[in-house]
């Protein structure tokens, strides 16, 4: 496996369980539901360009590329509405909002219907099949990178004008953000034939590797809890992407059932941790009484 497909596996995997996780851990508040919803369009971009980047001919290289762009389109606004519930501006900027998600689906048909952001895949340095601009893809980066830039400044904005563990709350969020769009464009000069590889890929797992780490320092979350499903949930992943990748029927038979253990030793497991956690605090609450 090269280094572009594990990085593209690992920031899937990563996304898919940050977003469940902080989606399940209130699924009622609104900055669970934009931040989970920004995870999964990033999960949707990295499943995708995970299979594209093993793919073996021209027509499955190039379907993929279409793929991974249904999800690409979606992380800039999403990520810019999950910053306007976490700076408590989505009220005020509900006509904006609904005017960026019209203008990036908008992105996503044309991307579904015609060859005007994906043209076609050719070699190029080290891949063999890489995507090449179509006519229309350059209005669809210069409305990506604004929307990253704009999420970019509100957020600095509001770090100057807060101070004490809001600040330096917002503050981990806004450098993950910076290394995140830093890295992440740089899987784009390739598209217009400058010679840069997409080295940045994997800044998108140390992104959600800050995030999560704004969660553990400020006790946001249990530990313990996250280790034991980011664990458990990474094994189901690893092994459900293995079912894509089979020779005959006895191998997929195989590979079924090694998918199926495998998610029943996931679920035992964090149901056991979480049982173990709540019985912990319950007696942590009756030795404060």
């Amino acid at each position: 496996m090269s280094f572009f497909a594990l990085s593209a596996l690992t920031n899937a995997i990563i996304s898919t369980l940050l977003g469940f996780f902080v989606f399940w851990k209130n699924k009622r508040e609104r900055l669970n539901q934009t931040f989970s919803i920004f995870c999964f369009s990033t999960a949707f971009w990295s499943y995708a360009y995970y299979l594209w980047q093993i793919s073996n001919d021209n027509i499955t290289a190039y379907f993929w590329c279409r793929i991974l762009m249904l999800g690409a389109i979606f992380i800039t606004i999403t990520y810019l509405h999950f910053t306007f519930v976490l700076l408590h501006r989505e009220k005020r900027k509900k006509t904006f909002l609904i005017f960026s998600y019209l203008l990036f689906f908008s992105f996503f048909l044309l991307n579904i219907f015609t060859n005007k952001i994906v043209s076609h895949v050719e070699p190029l340095l080290v891949f063999k099949f890489w995507p090449i601009a179509g006519s229309l893809f350059f209005i669809f980066l210069f409305f990506w990178v604004s929307y990253a830039l704009y999420a970019a400044v509100l957020l600095f904005n509001y770090v100057k004008q807060t101070s004490g563990q809001e600040k330096r709350k917002i503050g981990y969020i806004l450098l993950g953000t910076i290394i995140g769009y830093g890295g992440g464009i740089t899987n784009y000069f390739l598209w217009y034939y400058i010679p840069i590889l997409p080295v940045g890929n994997i800044s998108t797992s140390f992104y959600l590797a800050i995030v999560a780490y704004a969660i553990v320092k400020y006790e946001l979350i249990n530990i313990k809890v996250v280790a034991t499903q980011v664990l458990a949930w990474g094994l189901v992943v690893i092994t459900m992407l293995e079912v894509f990748n089979v020779k005959n029927l006895n191998d997929f038979i195989y590979k079924i059932i090694v998918l199926v253990v495998t998610l029943f030793f996931a679920i035992f497991l964090i149901r056991s941790v979480l049982k173990e956690v709540s019985r912990r605090e319950q007696m942590e609450r009756l030795a404060r009484q």
